[in-house]
């Protein structure tokens, strides 16, 4: 039975939006949420997604993310390309529903400093709207003395309208790759850093008082290393950020095995590699084993994270799955 207070209502709604960004556990696909300047830093054209997310389903009402997002990329001199991209989110949290609807226009120039490294920069602008269906609250005068009754009017004023506020974003990157040109030795054939900061100008959030969202910092790193003529990769990464006085850092590696190299010029052979591996999103928060595949210009992925944190007692270790799948265009 749910027994909610002004007062539980008001704590719930700040921890929510102080606390977590929209994110998604598979590392492999999640750049357009921890580093702006990745935005048109692949090999294809263009990048079409879409994520999935449900968590916490036994802890009450599951919290629930959709993401879309594209990114497309332009040539610009010798080595050089400018990255547009678009990002949409749907995230819907708790008994109350407290909803987050955000759309970010994102952009990026990638300078080619050396023959085989680029060095990024990138911004990002977005507008949010925020709401909560209060309808889904219980209140005292809704309980007729042996049970609550819907029925009954509560007798309580509207607390919270919808309203929106903007936000702003920034990030630099350093990006090697030669993955085109050595695909048989073994050694780094990709590495990137990256490092970005959201919420620079985030507007009042009117749930929080009136107080801006604190701004996040993110940190991040990945790597791809052949191990056995092309046949066989290691795939570190990791993420690092900070929201306040809140941090995390989630780090692992997968293993890729690739079944069928497709071919860079005739284009008669299709790819089809498979990753398999985790990730451990510490401080002691979650276990997240991950599949992705890859079949010519399609890529699937998907994660679930294992909870381990103190909320372990009321989830029951079950904690969210993610599933992505991305369009390619070479």
């Amino acid at each position: 039975m749910k027994k909610i207070t002004t007062l539980i209502v008001i704590v719930a709604i700040n921890n929510c939006l102080l606390a977590q960004d929209v994110h998604f556990s598979n590392l492999s696909f999640n750049s357009f949420y921890t580093s702006v300047a990745s935005i048109g830093s692949s090999n294809a054209k263009l990048r079409a997604t879409t994520h999935y997310r449900n968590q916490w389903p036994t802890v009450g009402k599951s919290f629930q993310t959709i993401g879309l997002n594209a990114d497309y990329k332009m040539k610009v001199g010798d080595g050089n390309a400018l990255g547009i991209g678009l990002i949409l989110n749907r995230d819907q949290a708790g008994e109350l529903s407290l909803t987050k609807l955000q759309a970010d226009f994102a952009i990026a120039y990638h300078q080619r400093i050396s023959k085989n490294s680029h060095l990024s920069g990138g911004m990002q602008l977005g507008i949010i709207q925020h709401s909560i269906d209060e309808t889904e609250g219980e209140w005292g005068n809704q309980y007729n003395g042996k049970e609550f009754d819907s029925n009954l009017p509560s007798g309580e004023q509207p607390l919270f309208a919808p309203f929106m506020n903007f936000d702003i974003g920034a990030g630099l990157m350093w990006q090697y790759d030669i993955s085109e040109r050595n695909r048989f030795s073994q050694t780094f054939t990709k590495l990137n850093f990256g490092a970005s900061i959201y919420h620079v100008f985030g507007g009042a959030i009117i749930y929080n008082a009136g107080e801006p969202e604190y701004i996040r910092y993110s940190i991040t790193g990945s790597a791809s290393y052949v191990l056995n003529h092309n046949r066989y990769e290691l795939e570190p990464s990791f993420v690092y950020q900070l929201k306040g006085k809140e941090q995390q850092l989630v780090l692992g590696m997968l293993y890729k095995v690739i079944i069928s190299q497709g071919s860079l010029y005739t284009g008669y052979y299709d790819s089809l590699h498979v990753s398999f591996g985790g990730y451990y999103r510490i401080p002691n928060d979650a276990i997240v084993p991950t599949f992705n595949l890859t079949y010519d210009n399609f890529q699937f992925g998907v994660s679930y994270d294992v909870n381990v944190s103190p909320l372990i007692e009321a989830s029951s270790s079950v904690g969210g799955i993610v599933f992505t799948l991305r369009f390619l265009v070479r």
